[in-house]
């Protein structure tokens, strides 16, 4: 992507033996940064402004809203970039930041070693008790069954909104639904002729055009499927990359430290991991083959587990009950630390900081035992013993994310058996309560947190394997008639302590509350003007709120306190 740069302040250098990042911002693993955050990355000395504007030296993506357009100043004492998105980041998603290890100082000295850290953007409160508000069919009216198993939900066309890709086992392809301002309908079909149960799958911008491209495993075939986003909604033909037997997971992530996004995959039957190595161009290497500890490598992630940069690997032992952490040693191997037990079978692992303390953690679906497990990672990459949440039977899938908005991030499990979905509430220190169970139609296969409305609030999306639907979780509707008058709209929105109305003359109020996503009531004013601009000063904490007239049952706007 193309990197405007500018410098603010006079450059220069300071002779020290390394050259490395000493502080970021927004901090790593932080669950709450804004949507618009900026952010910035200090190093040791000065930064030589040449060797940041190239493609691949930096760059952003984010898991939904795809790759960044950005633009680059350098700051501070020119040891500071900071790094300003063009549009703002998706509520709820995971940011990954990268650079590569050619970024130097003033004097020429390289960092020698890539660098890469994610935060996550908040949502804004929310209930965690969701209302099943409609299923879509991923069925042609001439199909009888597809096995639709997987999905994605990034922004395909840079309009602002998650669209939704559907991997397809039995039919081998891809369906996709464009978003129609948060409604889907028509689907597109893609084929994937190479696959084999097509499944897991993960969104990445490998040939670095600025468009998503998707990385899919195959569950009983030998090869990890790669198609490239077009920016209008489609895909390029599908390539295949050698595996072994059964790819059941995959995940990307900068191996080598080029700038680059390589690839990895797990093989559950071949009982071993692979490498794949971009050219810089989008094409990677046939899959260079890694024999691991674990048994039956099902699930694999990607995140730095010992915070030194490097992004690392997690594997799911489906054989061996194991989650075993792979450190990354910067020159494309990795080095094992020492596994820890999870449960029977683990089918699927997620990744995150359930605990505020800045390390990341990781939970496992575990299949054979109808349970979840969350790992407490401390930081240096390795990981605590289990703590275990009930699920339906046998969970598949899981996922993190913030679904009420109170800064820390919640859980759920798909359970194919089971045909429901078990989401658990964070209660804040990375213990987990208050189960809800949400159900599908025939088996629970996978479920996103994301905000499919743009409302800041966070929405699910479960997929039903058996009854090939997509199963939308949404807030309760508010009940209330939506009347919006442009008179009526709030300035400014957002708000930090008030906000005014320009009421005009007939207006017809009385008393105003102000709602919050729940539908409860946190602040409500009398009106005692006839017309004119109206102040109000809700004391509220932030969030996304609206505007009520209760006398009439309708809602007039929404407004969000900063």
């Amino acid at each position: 992507m193309r990197h405007l740069l500018t410098t603010t302040l006079l450059l220069f250098a300071i002779s020290l033996s390394a050259f490395e990042v000493v502080e970021v911002s927004p901090a790593r693993n932080i669950i709450d940064a804004t949507p618009d955050a900026v952010i910035s990355i200090t190093f040791d000395e000065s930064v030589d402004i040449n060797s940041v504007v190239g493609v691949g030296d930096v760059s952003v993506f984010g898991r939904w809203s795809g790759p960044a357009d950005i633009d680059i100043t350098v700051d501070g004492f020119g040891n500071t970039l900071t790094i300003n998105a063009f549009e703002p980041f998706f509520a709820g998603e995971y940011v990954m930041v990268n650079l590569a290890s050619t970024v130097s100082s003033l004097d020429g000295t390289e960092m020698g070693q890539g660098f890469a850290y994610g935060f996550w953007i908040r949502t804004l409160p929310g209930p965690i008790d969701l209302v099943d508000t409609g299923h879509l069919e991923v069925r042609l009216e001439s199909e009888t069954f597809i096995q639709s198993y997987g999905a994605y939900a990034g922004d395909l066309d840079h309009d602002g909104w998650g669209d939704l890709v559907v991997v397809n086992e039995v039919s081998n392809d891809i369906r996709i639904f464009m978003s129609d301002q948060g409604t889907f309908s028509d689907f597109i079909i893609q084929s994937l002729p190479g696959a084999n149960k097509p499944s897991s799958n993960e969104g990445t911008d490998l040939n670095m055009d600025g468009e998503i491209d998707l990385v899919i495993g195959n569950t009983q075939g030998d090869v990890m499927s790669v198609v490239m986003g077009d920016g209008s909604g489609g895909f390029g033909p599908e390539t295949t990359y050698q595996a072994s037997q059964g790819v059941r997971g995959v995940c990307v992530l900068d191996i080598d430290g080029d700038g680059d996004m390589d690839a990895a995959s797990a093989s559950r039957v071949g009982n071993e991991i692979h490498l794949y190595f971009n050219d810089a161009d989008g094409n990677l290497t046939e899959g260079q083959a890694v024999q691991t500890s674990a048994q039956g490598e099902t699930a694999i992630l990607a995140a730095d587990m010992n915070e030194d940069g490097l992004t690392d690997l997690v594997i799911g032992g489906y054989v061996s009950d194991e989650l075993l952490v792979l450190e990354n040693l910067g020159d494309g191997t990795f080095e094992e630390i020492f596994p820890v037990d999870c449960g029977d079978g683990p089918w699927m692992i997620g990744m995150g900081d359930v605990n505020g303390d800045g390390h990341i953690d990781i939970g496992s679906a575990n299949s054979g035992d109808n349970t979840m497990s969350i790992h407490l990672g401390d930081g240096l990459g390795g990981l605590s013993e289990g703590d275990y949440m009930s699920t339906g039977s046998f969970p598949l899938a899981i996922d993190f994310g913030d679904l009420d908005g109170d800064g820390d991030l919640d859980v759920i499990s798909s359970n194919y058996s089971g045909g429901d979905y078990s989401f658990y509430e964070n209660l804040g220190t990375g213990e987990f309560d208050n189960l809800i169970t949400y159900d599908a139609e025939i088996a629970g296969s996978c479920a996103l947190f994301h905000d499919r409305d743009n409302d800041g609030m966070m929405e699910i999306t479960g997929i039903d394997e058996l009854a090939d639907v997509l199963i939308f979780l949404d807030q309760a509707p508010s009940g209330l008639d939506d009347y919006i008058d442009e008179a009526l709209l709030p300035s400014p929105n957002p708000f930090q302590n008030s906000f005014t109305l320009n009421l005009p003359e007939g207006h017809g109020l009385t008393e105003l509350i102000l709602v919050d996503g729940s539908g409860k009531t946190c602040d409500k004013v009398s009106v005692q003007i006839e017309h004119g601009l109206f102040e109000w000063s809700p004391e509220v904490k932030s969030g996304l709120y609206f505007i009520v007239d209760p006398l009439n049952n309708r809602r007039l706007a929404s407004i969000i306190k900063d």
